[in-house]
């Protein structure tokens, strides 16, 4: 059986802080020297970091 993480890891320090700044809280941890923001991972989470992407996508032409 395969085991659910609770949590989800975001690389992208930009990413977090817009997050945040929708509600969502986060811890910060050390990933071999660099930082990892981690997160509760909720279905609210996951279509805010879709929405997020779909809005950098379409403005920063990525």
């Amino acid at each position: 059986m395969r085991k659910i993480n609770k949590y989800t890891i975001i690389n992208n320090k930009n990413l977090a802080y817009a997050l945040s700044f929708c509600g969502f809280e986060y811890y910060v941890f050390d990933n071999n020297g660099k930082k990892v923001y981690s997160f509760e991972k909720t279905e609210d989470l996951i279509k805010a970091i879709q929405y997020l992407t779909k809005i950098r996508k379409k403005n920063n032409h990525y």
